[in-house]
Protein backbone atom coordinates (compact mmCIF):
# COMPACT_ATOMS: atom_id res chain seq x y z
CA UNK A 1 0.00 0.00 0.00
CA UNK A 2 1.53 3.47 -0.89
CA UNK A 3 1.85 6.00 1.76
CA UNK A 4 1.92 10.05 1.65
CA UNK A 5 5.47 11.68 1.08
CA UNK A 6 4.67 13.96 4.20
CA UNK A 7 5.44 10.84 6.08
CA UNK A 8 9.46 11.78 5.24
CA UNK A 9 9.37 15.08 6.53
CA UNK A 10 8.79 14.76 9.91
CA UNK A 11 11.79 14.03 11.72
CA UNK A 12 11.36 11.17 14.69
CA UNK A 13 12.62 11.63 18.03
CA UNK A 14 15.98 10.29 19.22
CA UNK A 15 15.52 6.90 21.20
CA UNK A 16 17.98 6.66 24.12
CA UNK A 17 20.63 4.12 22.46
CA UNK A 18 24.32 4.02 22.58
CA UNK A 19 26.48 7.11 22.21
CA UNK A 20 30.25 8.25 21.03
CA UNK A 21 31.91 7.44 17.62
CA UNK A 22 31.86 4.05 17.29
CA UNK A 23 27.78 3.85 17.55
CA UNK A 24 27.53 6.79 15.19
CA UNK A 25 29.28 5.14 12.65
CA UNK A 26 28.77 1.64 13.34
CA UNK A 27 25.14 1.06 11.62
CA UNK A 28 25.15 -2.35 13.54
CA UNK A 29 24.97 -0.33 16.95
CA UNK A 30 22.20 1.96 15.45
CA UNK A 31 18.48 2.15 16.43
CA UNK A 32 15.41 4.40 15.86
CA UNK A 33 11.78 3.83 15.34
CA UNK A 34 10.52 2.91 11.56
CA UNK A 35 9.66 6.29 9.84
CA UNK A 36 6.28 4.63 8.60
CA UNK A 37 3.55 6.06 11.25
CA UNK A 38 1.43 3.32 11.28
CA UNK A 39 4.59 0.98 12.36
CA UNK A 40 6.43 2.86 14.70
CA UNK A 41 8.33 -0.30 15.44
CA UNK A 42 12.19 -0.24 17.16
CA UNK A 43 14.83 -1.25 15.04
CA UNK A 44 18.42 -2.47 15.50
CA UNK A 45 21.60 -4.75 15.50
CA UNK A 46 21.24 -3.78 11.77
CA UNK A 47 17.59 -4.73 11.28
CA UNK A 48 15.91 -2.63 8.77
CA UNK A 49 16.77 -0.11 6.22
CA UNK A 50 19.21 3.01 8.03
CA UNK A 51 19.48 6.04 5.99
CA UNK A 52 23.48 6.78 5.66
CA UNK A 53 23.08 9.90 7.49
CA UNK A 54 21.32 8.69 10.31
CA UNK A 55 23.34 9.42 12.64
CA UNK A 56 24.80 13.12 11.35
CA UNK A 57 24.19 16.37 11.16
CA UNK A 58 25.52 17.97 7.57
CA UNK A 59 25.54 21.74 7.55
CA UNK A 60 22.88 23.53 8.90
CA UNK A 61 21.03 20.35 9.52
CA UNK A 62 20.00 17.80 12.28
CA UNK A 63 20.74 14.03 11.77
CA UNK A 64 17.42 12.72 10.07
CA UNK A 65 17.20 9.77 12.09
CA UNK A 66 15.49 7.82 8.83
CA UNK A 67 15.23 4.19 9.52
CA UNK A 68 12.26 1.63 7.88
CA UNK A 69 11.11 -1.62 7.89
CA UNK A 70 11.59 -3.47 4.65
CA UNK A 71 7.84 -3.68 4.44
CA UNK A 72 6.83 -0.36 5.42
CA UNK A 73 9.44 1.22 2.51
CA UNK A 74 6.84 1.02 0.38
CA UNK A 75 6.50 3.32 -2.75
CA UNK A 76 4.60 6.58 -2.21
CA UNK A 77 0.87 7.54 -3.46
CA UNK A 78 0.09 10.52 -6.31
CA UNK A 79 2.25 9.31 -9.31
CA UNK A 80 2.15 5.79 -11.12
CA UNK A 81 5.55 4.20 -12.87
CA UNK A 82 5.50 1.95 -15.49
CA UNK A 83 6.05 -1.79 -14.49
CA UNK A 84 6.64 -5.42 -16.50
CA UNK A 85 3.95 -8.30 -15.86
CA UNK A 86 5.97 -11.32 -13.58
CA UNK A 87 4.79 -13.70 -16.33
CA UNK A 88 6.45 -11.67 -19.48
CA UNK A 89 9.60 -14.03 -20.15
CA UNK A 90 12.13 -11.88 -21.79
CA UNK A 91 15.95 -11.70 -21.92
CA UNK A 92 16.14 -8.10 -20.30
CA UNK A 93 19.15 -8.93 -18.40
CA UNK A 94 21.38 -9.84 -21.17
CA UNK A 95 23.95 -6.91 -21.38
CA UNK A 96 23.90 -6.00 -17.66
CA UNK A 97 26.47 -6.52 -15.07
CA UNK A 98 25.81 -9.97 -13.63
CA UNK A 99 26.49 -8.66 -10.63
CA UNK A 100 23.40 -6.31 -11.02
CA UNK A 101 20.60 -8.49 -11.82
CA UNK A 102 17.66 -9.67 -9.77
CA UNK A 103 17.81 -13.87 -10.85
CA UNK A 104 14.50 -14.32 -10.69
CA UNK A 105 11.08 -13.00 -10.09
CA UNK A 106 9.65 -12.16 -6.16
CA UNK A 107 6.74 -11.49 -4.54
CA UNK A 108 5.95 -7.57 -4.43
CA UNK A 109 9.54 -6.81 -6.66
CA UNK A 110 9.76 -3.50 -6.61
CA UNK A 111 7.10 -2.55 -4.46
CA UNK A 112 8.91 -2.40 -0.84
CA UNK A 113 12.31 -2.39 0.54
CA UNK A 114 13.73 -5.21 2.40
CA UNK A 115 15.70 -5.17 5.79
CA UNK A 116 19.35 -4.66 5.10
CA UNK A 117 19.00 -2.84 1.43
CA UNK A 118 20.83 -0.50 2.82
CA UNK A 119 24.03 -2.66 3.62
CA UNK A 120 24.12 -3.67 0.46
CA UNK A 121 23.02 -0.17 -1.65
CA UNK A 122 24.05 3.32 -1.51
CA UNK A 123 21.08 4.79 0.65
CA UNK A 124 19.68 8.34 1.71
CA UNK A 125 16.68 9.21 2.83
CA UNK A 126 14.22 11.47 0.62
CA UNK A 127 14.43 13.92 3.42
CA UNK A 128 18.46 13.54 2.76
CA UNK A 129 18.01 14.06 -0.90
CA UNK A 130 15.79 16.93 -0.69
CA UNK A 131 18.47 19.02 1.40
CA UNK A 132 21.34 17.72 -0.77
CA UNK A 133 19.52 19.16 -4.00
CA UNK A 134 17.83 22.15 -2.31
CA UNK A 135 19.57 22.82 0.82
CA UNK A 136 16.46 23.51 2.79
CA UNK A 137 13.98 20.97 4.06
CA UNK A 138 10.80 20.32 2.00
CA UNK A 139 7.35 21.94 2.35
CA UNK A 140 4.61 19.94 3.06
CA UNK A 141 1.73 21.79 1.10
CA UNK A 142 4.39 21.93 -2.03
CA UNK A 143 2.94 20.12 -4.60
CA UNK A 144 6.90 20.09 -6.72
CA UNK A 145 8.81 19.01 -3.31
CA UNK A 146 5.86 16.36 -3.15
CA UNK A 147 6.79 15.31 -6.29
CA UNK A 148 10.11 15.32 -5.69
CA UNK A 149 9.91 13.21 -2.88
CA UNK A 150 7.69 10.64 -4.79
CA UNK A 151 10.46 10.56 -7.57
CA UNK A 152 13.32 9.84 -4.66
CA UNK A 153 11.07 7.07 -3.52
CA UNK A 154 10.82 5.16 -6.82
CA UNK A 155 14.32 5.41 -7.50
CA UNK A 156 15.74 4.38 -4.23
CA UNK A 157 13.98 1.38 -4.99
CA UNK A 158 14.52 0.85 -8.02
CA UNK A 159 18.52 0.96 -7.23
CA UNK A 160 17.85 -1.66 -4.09
CA UNK A 161 16.09 -4.34 -6.26
CA UNK A 162 18.78 -4.73 -8.32
CA UNK A 163 20.29 -7.12 -6.13
CA UNK A 164 18.35 -10.27 -5.27
CA UNK A 165 16.75 -10.25 -1.73
CA UNK A 166 18.76 -13.63 -1.03
CA UNK A 167 22.10 -11.53 -1.57
CA UNK A 168 20.78 -8.77 0.60
CA UNK A 169 19.44 -11.36 3.76
CA UNK A 170 22.65 -13.12 3.40
CA UNK A 171 24.46 -10.01 3.81
CA UNK A 172 22.66 -8.53 6.40
CA UNK A 173 22.70 -12.07 8.49
CA UNK A 174 26.90 -12.12 8.10
CA UNK A 175 27.20 -8.78 9.74
CA UNK A 176 25.26 -9.00 12.70
CA UNK A 177 26.59 -12.40 13.05
CA UNK A 178 30.13 -10.97 12.96
CA UNK A 179 29.76 -7.86 14.58
CA UNK A 180 28.83 -10.18 17.70
CA UNK A 181 31.86 -12.32 17.36
CA UNK A 182 34.03 -9.23 17.04
CA UNK A 183 32.78 -7.93 20.96
CA UNK A 184 32.35 -11.09 22.49
CA UNK A 185 35.58 -12.77 21.03
CA UNK A 186 38.09 -9.55 20.48
CA UNK A 187 36.28 -6.73 22.38
CA UNK A 188 35.89 -4.37 19.41
CA UNK A 189 32.74 -2.80 19.26
CA UNK A 190 33.37 -1.87 15.76
CA UNK A 191 34.76 -4.38 13.59
CA UNK A 192 33.79 -2.72 10.28
CA UNK A 193 34.80 0.70 8.52
CA UNK A 194 33.85 4.20 10.22
CA UNK A 195 30.60 4.66 8.04
CA UNK A 196 31.00 8.21 7.66
CA UNK A 197 27.93 10.38 6.36
CA UNK A 198 27.56 11.53 2.52
CA UNK A 199 28.12 15.38 1.76
CA UNK A 200 25.85 17.97 1.72
CA UNK A 201 25.23 17.51 -2.15
CA UNK A 202 23.63 15.59 -5.15
CA UNK A 203 26.73 12.77 -5.64
CA UNK A 204 24.14 9.89 -6.44
CA UNK A 205 22.50 11.43 -9.28
CA UNK A 206 19.43 11.63 -8.08
CA UNK A 207 18.59 14.76 -9.85
CA UNK A 208 19.38 12.89 -13.25
CA UNK A 209 17.51 9.53 -11.66
CA UNK A 210 14.29 11.28 -11.24
CA UNK A 211 14.22 12.81 -14.39
CA UNK A 212 15.05 9.44 -15.76
CA UNK A 213 12.10 8.18 -14.82
CA UNK A 214 9.59 10.97 -15.19
CA UNK A 215 11.86 10.53 -19.48
CA UNK A 216 9.94 6.87 -19.01
CA UNK A 217 6.32 7.99 -18.51
CA UNK A 218 5.86 9.54 -21.43
CA UNK A 219 3.66 8.63 -24.08
CA UNK A 220 5.27 5.25 -26.07
CA UNK A 221 4.52 4.56 -29.92
CA UNK A 222 3.96 0.90 -29.79
CA UNK A 223 2.86 0.80 -25.61
CA UNK A 224 1.56 3.05 -23.09
CA UNK A 225 4.98 4.61 -21.98
CA UNK A 226 7.67 4.82 -23.96
CA UNK A 227 10.68 1.44 -23.92
CA UNK A 228 13.43 1.36 -21.43
CA UNK A 229 15.86 1.93 -24.20
CA UNK A 230 14.00 5.16 -25.13
CA UNK A 231 14.67 6.56 -21.74
CA UNK A 232 18.63 5.67 -21.67
CA UNK A 233 18.78 8.50 -23.99
CA UNK A 234 18.55 10.77 -21.08
CA UNK A 235 21.89 8.96 -19.37
CA UNK A 236 23.71 9.59 -22.20
CA UNK A 237 22.35 13.37 -22.86
CA UNK A 238 23.60 13.77 -19.21
CA UNK A 239 26.54 12.17 -19.24
CA UNK A 240 27.52 13.93 -22.72
CA UNK A 241 26.55 17.30 -21.33
CA UNK A 242 28.76 16.72 -18.19
CA UNK A 243 31.25 15.65 -20.23
CA UNK A 244 31.81 18.54 -22.19
CA UNK A 245 32.52 20.77 -19.39
CA UNK A 246 35.41 21.16 -16.46
CA UNK A 247 35.24 16.71 -16.17
CA UNK A 248 36.82 16.69 -19.57
CA UNK A 249 39.96 17.85 -17.46
CA UNK A 250 39.70 14.89 -15.31
CA UNK A 251 42.98 13.25 -14.43
CA UNK A 252 44.11 10.52 -16.70
CA UNK A 253 44.58 6.89 -14.71
CA UNK A 254 45.46 4.60 -17.86
CA UNK A 255 45.86 4.90 -21.56
CA UNK A 256 46.56 2.23 -24.04
CA UNK A 257 46.47 3.21 -27.65
CA UNK A 258 42.87 5.19 -28.29
CA UNK A 259 41.29 3.97 -24.85
CA UNK A 260 41.76 6.08 -21.98
CA UNK A 261 40.45 6.28 -18.64
CA UNK A 262 39.93 9.28 -16.34
CA UNK A 263 38.78 9.78 -13.42
CA UNK A 264 35.04 11.36 -13.18
CA UNK A 265 32.17 12.86 -10.68
CA UNK A 266 29.65 12.62 -13.33
CA UNK A 267 26.50 11.73 -11.27
CA UNK A 268 25.24 8.91 -14.30
CA UNK A 269 28.33 7.20 -13.34
CA UNK A 270 27.73 6.50 -9.45
CA UNK A 271 27.18 3.43 -8.00
CA UNK A 272 23.73 4.21 -6.87
CA UNK A 273 22.80 5.62 -10.48
CA UNK A 274 24.44 2.02 -11.84
CA UNK A 275 22.38 0.21 -9.83
CA UNK A 276 19.05 2.47 -10.82
CA UNK A 277 19.79 2.15 -14.02
CA UNK A 278 20.31 -2.01 -13.32
CA UNK A 279 16.88 -2.17 -11.44
CA UNK A 280 14.66 0.42 -13.44
CA UNK A 281 15.54 -1.75 -16.58
CA UNK A 282 14.68 -4.46 -14.55
CA UNK A 283 11.35 -3.13 -13.35
CA UNK A 284 10.64 -1.98 -16.71
CA UNK A 285 11.42 -5.04 -19.14
CA UNK A 286 12.58 -4.24 -22.65
CA UNK A 287 10.21 -4.85 -25.56
CA UNK A 288 12.09 -4.93 -28.33
CA UNK A 289 10.44 -4.34 -32.05
CA UNK A 290 13.31 -4.52 -34.34
CA UNK A 291 13.40 -5.43 -38.59
CA UNK A 292 15.32 -8.52 -38.31
CA UNK A 293 17.42 -9.82 -41.33
CA UNK A 294 16.23 -13.13 -42.83
CA UNK A 295 17.18 -16.25 -40.72
CA UNK A 296 18.33 -19.33 -42.59
CA UNK A 297 15.05 -21.21 -41.13
CA UNK A 298 12.78 -18.91 -41.88
CA UNK A 299 14.35 -18.03 -45.68
CA UNK A 300 13.96 -21.84 -45.90
CA UNK A 301 10.45 -21.92 -44.62
CA UNK A 302 8.96 -19.27 -46.94
CA UNK A 303 10.90 -20.85 -50.02
CA UNK A 304 9.27 -23.99 -49.19
CA UNK A 305 5.59 -21.96 -49.32
CA UNK A 306 6.25 -20.29 -52.32
CA UNK A 307 7.39 -23.65 -54.24
CA UNK A 308 3.54 -25.12 -53.21
CA UNK A 309 2.48 -21.48 -54.53
CA UNK A 310 4.46 -21.92 -57.69
CA UNK A 311 3.86 -25.86 -58.24
CA UNK A 312 -0.44 -24.52 -57.13
CA UNK A 313 -0.08 -21.82 -59.76
CA UNK A 314 -2.13 -22.44 -62.99
CA UNK A 315 -1.04 -19.36 -65.47
CA UNK A 316 2.72 -18.38 -66.71
CA UNK A 317 2.22 -15.02 -65.34
CA UNK A 318 1.41 -16.19 -61.76
CA UNK A 319 4.60 -18.26 -61.85
CA UNK A 320 7.22 -15.57 -63.02
CA UNK A 321 5.20 -13.60 -59.78
CA UNK A 322 6.76 -16.05 -57.85
CA UNK A 323 10.14 -16.53 -59.20
CA UNK A 324 10.54 -13.08 -58.78
CA UNK A 325 9.17 -13.11 -54.85
CA UNK A 326 11.76 -16.21 -54.81
CA UNK A 327 14.90 -13.72 -56.47
CA UNK A 328 13.79 -10.78 -53.92
CA UNK A 329 14.49 -12.87 -50.84
CA UNK A 330 17.61 -14.66 -51.79
CA UNK A 331 18.98 -11.57 -53.33
CA UNK A 332 18.51 -9.89 -49.74
CA UNK A 333 19.52 -12.50 -47.79
CA UNK A 334 22.63 -13.29 -49.45
CA UNK A 335 23.41 -9.52 -49.57
CA UNK A 336 22.94 -9.30 -46.05
CA UNK A 337 25.28 -11.73 -44.82
CA UNK A 338 28.46 -8.56 -45.43
CA UNK A 339 26.65 -7.32 -42.46
CA UNK A 340 23.99 -4.88 -41.70
CA UNK A 341 24.44 -3.55 -44.97
CA UNK A 342 21.57 -5.78 -46.88
CA UNK A 343 19.78 -4.53 -50.05
CA UNK A 344 16.36 -3.13 -49.13
CA UNK A 345 14.05 -2.66 -51.98
CA UNK A 346 10.34 -2.94 -52.66
CA UNK A 347 9.11 -6.06 -54.15
CA UNK A 348 7.33 -4.33 -56.59
CA UNK A 349 10.45 -3.39 -58.66
CA UNK A 350 10.93 -6.83 -59.85
CA UNK A 351 7.39 -8.29 -59.73
CA UNK A 352 5.79 -7.82 -62.75
CA UNK A 353 8.41 -5.69 -64.75
CA UNK A 354 10.48 -8.77 -66.15
CA UNK A 355 13.61 -7.64 -64.63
Amino acid sequence: EAVSHRSCIKIPPVLSGPVGRDARTNPMLWEGKCANPACGKVLRNGRGMFCANFWSARGPFPACRKVWCGRCYVPMSGITFPRRELEEDEDENEDLDPELVVPSAEKDQYQKGRDGDSWVCPFQCELCHFRNVYGRDPVAESATDGNFLIYCRRASLDAMWARSSATVRKTMNVLFRNQVVAINLFGMSNPFPYREPFPLQDDFGIVAAILFLEESRRPGRNAATVQWDTSRALTSAVTNFYSSGRDCLGAQVASKDSRKFRITLCPTKSEFFERFHAGSRCRRGVNRRQDYALMPAILLGLLEILDESWEASGTTAEKEAIEDVVIYAILTYVAGQHGKFGVFSTPGIFIGTGQ
